[in-house]
C-alpha cells in the first residue's frame, strides 16, 4: 500500500443555524451562507439500475458564514440526481411507474430551478426563461424509459447544459467580483436527523439572496422562514422512542420513495 499523504481523513463540519451566547437561534434560524461553486460532477454506483455506471449530478457547494473569529468553517453541499427508471422489487429491479418517474423529476427540477432563480444578483443573471427553444427540445427532455447509457446521455447533457448556463454567464459572482451570498433554510436530515440539510421541497421557498444595510449588517431573510411544525432540534430518542416536541417525524423533509429513483 502506498500511503497518501495528502488523503482527507476528517469529514467536513455540516452548516447548522447560528446561536447567540444565550443559546437563542438568529436569524430566524435561518443561516448565511455564500455559494463557493456549481459544478458537474459524477458519482460511480455501485449498485441498481446504473451498477458499475458513471453518473452526472450538479453539485451546489455552499460554505456558512461564521459570526465569531473562533467560529470553524463549515459547508453544505446540495445536488440534483437524474432520476432512474428501475425500482427495486426483491432481488430484482423492474419498471417503475412512468408517473412516479415524472413525480421525481418534477422534484428534482424544482430543486434546482429554486436555486438558479435566485441567483439574480449575479453579474450576468439570465432567466432561464431566455433558454432557446431549439435548447429546450434538445436537452430539456427528460427521459422515462430506455437503456441506462440513453438515459445516462440525457442527463449527461441536460446537467452540463445548466451548468455552462450559470458559469458562463458569470452567474455566481456579484456586480464587484464577489461570491454570491444567500439565506438558506435547512432541517434535520429525514433519514438519521443528526445533520441538517435542506427541505426536500421547496413550496415557499428555502433560498433567498442575502442582503445588507449600509453599514454592511446582515439584514434578516424576508421570504424564508420557519414554519410552526418544523423544528430544528436534532432529533433525540428519549427512552420511550419518542421525537422531542415539535419535531419532524422521519420522512418530512423528503419522501422516503425517492430513495429508489433518485440517488
Amino acid at each position: 500500500m502506498k500511503v497518501d499523504v495528502n488523503k482527507n481523513v476528517t469529514s467536513r463540519l455540516n452548516v447548522q443555524p447560528l446561536k447567540d451566547d444565550n443559546g437563542k437561534y438568529l436569524y430566524g434560524g435561518m443561516v448565511p451562507v455564500v455559494l463557493e461553486s456549481i459544478t458537474l460532477e459524477h458519482q460511480d454506483y455501485k449498485t441498481g439500475e446504473f451498477e458499475g455506471m458513471s453518473v452526472p449530478l450538479i453539485r451546489f457547494e455552499f460554505k456558512g458564514k461564521t459570526i465569531r473569529k473562533d467560529d470553524p468553517p463549515r459547508f453544505l453541499t446540495i445536488s440534483s440526481k437524474l432520476v432512474g427508471t428501475k425500482v427495486k422489487d426483491g432481488d430484482d429491479y423492474v419498471d417503475a411507474q412512468i408517473e412516479d418517474i415524472e413525480k421525481f423529476q418534477s422534484i428534482m427540477w424544482d430543486k434546482t430551478k429554486h436555486i438558479l432563480d435566485n441567483l439574480t444578483a449575479s453579474k450576468g443573471f439570465k432567466n432561464l426563461s431566455t433558454i432557446p427553444d431549439t435548447d429546450l427540445k434538445k436537452y430539456f427532455v427528460l427521459p422515462d424509459k430506455g437503456k441506462p447509457e440513453t438515459i445516462l446521455e440525457k442527463y449527461e447533457g441536460f446537467f452540463n447544459y445548466l451548468v455552462d448556463f450559470v458559469n458562463d454567464n458569470n452567474m455566481t459572482i456579484d456586480k464587484n467580483g464577489k461570491l454570491l451570498e444567500f439565506w438558506i433554510k435547512v432541517l434535520p436530515d429525514y433519514r438519521e436527523r443528526k445533520w441538517y440539510t435542506e427541505p426536500g421541497f421547496v413550496k415557499k421557498g428555502w433560498i433567498e439572496p442575502l442582503v445588507k444595510d449600509k453599514d454592511g449588517k446582515l439584514i434578516p431573510p424576508r421570504v424564508i422562514e420557519l414554519k410552526p411544525d418544523e423544528s430544528l432540534e436534532l432529533a433525540k430518542l428519549d427512552s420511550s422512542g419518542a421525537l422531542p416536541p415539535g419535531a419532524l417525524p422521519a420522512g418530512a423533509a423528503v419522501p422516503a420513495d425517492i430513495a429508489d429513483l433518485m440517488g
